[in-house]
């Protein structure tokens, strides 16, 4: 998922029709399913680091 967030992929960057495709999402979709993926990661970060 990660690499899908960031559109990285194993020979560099997915292009958005490959992380569609990965996702079962259509291309349109992709840029909010990035968007609140990227926020989702930003609060799991946020909370673990008020915990150490």
């Amino acid at each position: 998922m990660l690499e899908m967030t960031y559109g990285l992929g194993n020979f560099g960057r997915m292009s958005d029709s490959e992380i569609a495709t990965a996702l079962g999402v259509p291309k349109a979709r992709i840029a909010s399913v990035r968007h609140k993926a990227l926020k989702r990661l930003a609060e799991r970060a946020a909370g673990s680091f008020m915990f150490r």
